[in-house]
């Protein structure tokens, strides 16, 4: 079974105007960054490299550009990545060697990169499966950056609908982590997780070229209805999500998810 990681990228602006009307970095900004650090080969702004890349790593890897990328507040930068698969984290250990021995373009500001920590190091899948799944009845989340779904005919619904949701965790987690596909992929509406609760809103993403309209706040997947092995499957693929992201434009920093306590749920109570 394939691994995953994780690891926050620190560094200071060192060039560009941080005035109150200065432009700021956009995540597209972040997308292209990404893209010249991690790229195989050391010619790493030869556009053909970079569409290879891109290419052969399109759902590998999913961006957090964090509350404060865009603010740089304080002049300071931190950006999370997420991999999954063992090329995921060999292109995010060449990204970390070379953040930290130069200064990099960051739109419209040089950054100095200062650190990296990696807050999960390259681990298989499967062991930390091992160590984390559980037969809960629920996968509550708290949706971070606008999500959104790819419902039929390629219609991007700002509703994390469970069939459209899992299915494409479920595509992620058996391209790049050898899991099984789910054996009710083609199902109907009562073989997936139910949304019992929510409290969501709607935010515009512009990404340059492309606007979409995704969701945020939080979001109860009940799976009572569901048997045990259907349980630990969505289990294991709400796992998944914390490394891949949900939905559309996870390389670009969107369907950043965190997994919530149940006792800690602010809607508890909503309808």
């Amino acid at each position: 079974m394939s691994v995953v990681a994780r690891a926050q990228f620190e560094g200071r602006v060192v060039g560009g105007d941080l005035g109150e009307r200065a432009p700021t970095p956009r995540l597209d900004h972040l997308h292209a960054l990404w893209h010249r650090l991690s790229a195989q080969g050391e010619d790493i702004d030869a556009v053909a490299q970079w569409e290879d890349d891109h290419h052969a790593l399109r759902k590998a890897y999913a961006l957090d550009p964090g509350p404060d990328l865009l603010r740089l507040r304080d002049g300071e930068v931190r950006f999370t990545v997420s991999t999954l698969g063992e090329a995921g984290a060999e292109a995010a250990g060449r990204a970390a060697q070379r953040w930290q021995r130069g200064t990099h373009q960051l739109g419209p500001v040089k950054v100095r990169g200062t650190a990296v920590r990696w807050l999960t190091p390259p681990v298989v899948f499967g062991d930390l499966l091992a160590a984390r799944l559980t037969d809960s009845d629920r996968v509550v989340w708290r949706l971070e950056t606008p999500t959104a779904v790819r419902q039929g005919n390629g219609i991007e619904s700002p509703f994390p609908q469970p069939q459209a949701v899992f299915r494409g965790l479920d595509a992620r987690a058996v391209a790049y982590l050898g899991l099984p596909p789910l054996a009710d992929a083609d199902g109907p509406a009562s073989t997936f997780p139910r949304v019992s609760r929510f409290r969501l809103e709607t935010r515009l993403v512009d990404l340059g070229r492309r606007k979409f309209i995704g969701s945020v706040g939080e979001i109860f997947y009940d799976l009572r209805h569901l048997d045990a092995p259907q349980r630990r499957r969505y289990q294991a693929l709400a796992l998944v999500a914390e490394f891949s992201g949900v939905g559309h434009a996870t390389t670009h920093g969107m369907g950043v998810v965190r997994r919530l306590a149940v006792d800690g749920l602010a809607l508890r109570g909503t309808p």
